[in-house]
């Protein structure tokens, strides 16, 4: 037996979701995902769909119970057909809830590709030799990264993906088609990141502004960090990196 806890479709509190975990778990029950096609085009209703797939990591009932999710319309084959990959991740993030391996703060980055890439590895669907290989290649985008060079970075991820879907690399059966394809959607993501909207402009780009408060010693701002339109990459010790308390 499932319980509905219907917090996707009413306004209430989080703690809904808490406060029916412990009641599926005194009885022996779970709780049941829920959502609909407004999640594709509402902020509100898609972090929603998110506090679902978090508190059932939070409660155990993920990890220890069943899972089972409604949907309304037609909302997880729209996610799954979907061009935009920030929905797109969605679809596998409820991939990875049913088979029990979802994360909280799954969001992907660099560091989330190379554990992807590890794990993928440790359970034989991408073969050892082609995975060390795919962790060289994210080597050097994280040191693009680093070097705030995005547009390179994005260049580098468009290869890596190239790489993975080659038909001589399926054919060898060197990478399997679910980590392939899970691959390929959080390097998506990562791109329309680094490419900044797919090539939307940058309003405030070069623009002067002031600050409120005074920014961190180690993190000195000359008045055109914030809007000079380069990354502060993974090395938190680059200067680009702004702190402000």
């Amino acid at each position: 037996m499932a319980l509905q806890p219907n917090y996707f479709f009413g306004e209430m509190d989080s703690e809904r979701l808490e406060d029916a975990g412990n009641l599926s778990k005194q009885y022996g029950m779970s709780n049941e995902l829920e959502f609909d096609d407004r999640m594709l085009t509402d902020s509100v209703f898609r972090e929603r769909y998110i506090e679902y797939l978090n508190s059932g990591v939070e409660t155990g009932l993920m990890q220890n119970g069943f899972r089972a999710y409604y949907q309304g319309n037609n909302a997880v084959y729209n996610l799954g057909v979907s061009k935009d990959p920030s929905l797109r991740l969605m679809y596998d993030w409820l991939y990875q809830f049913l088979n029990g391996t979802y994360t909280i703060d799954s969001s992907p980055t660099p560091e989330t590709m190379e554990e992807l890439v590890r794990s993928y590895v440790a359970s034989n669907e991408i073969n050892s030799v082609f995975g060390n290989e795919l962790l060289y290649r994210w080597q050097i985008i994280k040191l693009l990264l680093e070097q705030n060079k995005p547009k390179e970075a994005v260049t580098y991820m468009q290869d890596f993906l190239a790489h993975i879907h080659d038909p001589a690399v399926q054919a060898q059966g060197l990478i399997s088609a679910s980590a392939a394809t899970l691959l390929d959607t959080y390097a998506q993501v990562l791109i329309q990141t680094w490419s900044d909207g797919w090539g939307l402009s940058n309003l405030a780009h070069g623009l002067s502004y002031t600050i409120s408060r005074p920014p961190n010693s180690s993190y000195p701002d000359s008045g055109k960090e914030l809007t000079n339109g380069l990354f502060g990459g993974t090395d938190f010790s680059n200067e680009q990196w702004q702190g402000h308390v």
